[in-house]
């Protein structure tokens, strides 16, 4: 809180002590932005010349004062004040970070005390102080108590009175390295955490810390919104009996409540998308999809470098989800707002998906068009076998079982890990051509057939495309 101090001095009018120390070239520049203000800059000269009110009056409204105008000249005094702050404020080096709420008064703090106007200067200081740390802005809050500190120490006060506010000064101070220490720490401890999670998606395990144990200082009392947000993120992302939803639901929720910090929009993005992320891996497709929906549509989106992501991860989703129309629709808003992402392979691979199970035919085709240069041999025979579902869809039932008996005899297929298939997809074609009462026998064959591939397969063959859409259409 602002420490109130009863200063020792003749009272003055503030504005006309600081017009009193405009120099020069600051009278010629700052009334030079008063083109348009007539009263501000007769004011502005007729306070620099005398103070009395009848004169100031006179000079500005060209008549007489009296008691019951007074008001007149009081908004005009406010409108000049405003005007020399941003003036001021405009022509500082802005030490503070930019555009903050309580810059303007920390640059008129600066102004002020280089011009020796103290009392001014720590009416100012207060000011600024109190709004950056309604703001929770730490290390501007450090930088405003170091000039506080100075303004106390100079003024004209009694000493055992100064002595006490330059040790609450100092008392705050280290409450404040403190505070900023522990955030550091925290985002210390999720960045460790967000690596360790790294390894455990590979089948590593990291072990080494960023720092000693010893080396390492948590100030738990002094936690704060920003830094308590991170220690439940970092939980979330911890191999642990925790749940990472609940974490993750208790940082959103802390998020909410913190004060504006430089990287909130980026983090916003961050949290939501692990919220996200991590109901998708839970299969509540539901919940992670209206989390996208909203990610998709936040404003700063497009300004990250996770906007692509997201948009990936949100289609996904979706086909995970066979909900292929919004799919669609979505592969659309990625396409029209990153459209160097056309040829990208993992979004090729979504329309083909997509456009696979909407049975759009004309659609499917366009999408394998751009997906010609593929160099892999795995993927090569992957698409030759998506290539025999998009001429049954054409209903050239004669091409697609042309296009399996040229996999069976390809050199290239025999070596690949999805050659297997040929066997699913030799079965499928027998499956078409039964009649009705022989087809729920020949179904138990193709299913029975997957479910031996995936013994050698991990499972790969189950989840590939080609066979989802076999099973949805048996």
């Amino acid at each position: 809180m602002p420490i109130n101090i009863e200063f020792h001095k003749q009272k003055c009018e503030m504005l006309e002590e600081i017009i009193t120390r405009f120099s020069p070239l600051e009278t010629k520049a700052f009334t030079a932005t008063l083109t348009q203000s007539k009263r501000s800059k007769a004011l502005f000269f007729a306070l620099k010349e005398n103070s009395e009110k009848e004169f100031v009056f006179y000079k500005v409204y060209k008549k007489k004062y009296s008691p019951e105008n007074d008001y007149l000249l009081r908004a005009e005094k406010k409108i000049l004040k405003k005007k020399i702050e941003n003036f001021i404020y405009s022509n500082s080096n802005k030490v503070t970070r930019f555009n903050k709420s309580y810059s303007i008064y920390y640059e008129m703090c600066r102004w002020c005390y280089k011009n020796d106007l103290l009392h001014i200067a720590h009416k100012y200081i207060q000011k600024s102080y109190q709004i950056a740390a309604e703001e929770e802005d730490l290390a501007d809050m450090l930088k405003i108590n170091r000039i506080w500190f100075l303004i106390l120490f100079q003024l004209n006060i009694p000493l055992k009175e100064k002595s006490k506010i330059l040790n609450e000064r100092l008392k705050i101070k280290e409450e404040l390295i403190k505070k900023q220490a522990t955030e550091e720490y925290r985002h210390l401890q999720f960045l460790e955490s967000s690596i360790e999670k790294l390894n455990r998606s590979i089948g590593e395990t990291y072990t080494e810390k960023p720092l000693e144990k010893e080396k390492t200082i948590i100030f738990e009392e002094s936690d704060t919104a920003l830094s308590s947000y991170f220690y439940h993120k970092t939980l979330a992302f911890k191999d642990s009996t925790l749940d990472p939803i609940a974490e993750l639901k208790k940082a959103i929720e802390i998020f909410e409540k913190t004060p504006d910090f430089y990287f909130k929009s980026t983090e916003k993005i961050a949290i939501e998308g692990a919220l996200a992320t991590e109901y998708s891996k839970r299969n509540q497709l539901v919940e992670a999809c209206e989390v996208y929906e909203k990610l998709i549509h936040y404003p700063q989106l497009l300004e990250s470098i996770a906007s692509p992501s997201i948009h990936f991860n949100y289609i996904s989703t979706l086909l995970k989800g066979e909900n292929y129309h919004k799919a669609e629709e979505v592969l659309k808003i990625l396409e029209s707002r990153h459209p160097q992402f056309s040829n990208n392979a993992l979004y090729l691979s979504m329309k083909v998906n997509t456009y696979l199970f909407l049975e759009d035919v004309s659609k499917l085709k366009s999408a394998f068009k751009q997906k010609q240069r593929i160099a892999d041999n795995n993927v090569k025979t992957y698409h030759r076998f998506l290539q025999y579902l998009y001429y049954l869809l054409k209903g050239d039932l004669d091409i697609a079982e042309r296009e399996i008996a040229n996999i069976k005899k390809s050199k290239i297929a025999k070596e690949s890990l999805f050659y297997p298939l040929i066997d699913i997809f030799k079965m499928y074609n027998d499956f078409l051509l039964e009649t009705s009462d022989k087809k729920l026998q020949a179904r138990e064959k193709i299913l029975d057939k997957i479910e031996d591939l995936n013994k050698y397969s991990d499972g790969l063959i189950n989840h590939s495309l080609p066979v989802k859409w076999i099973m949805k259409h048996l």
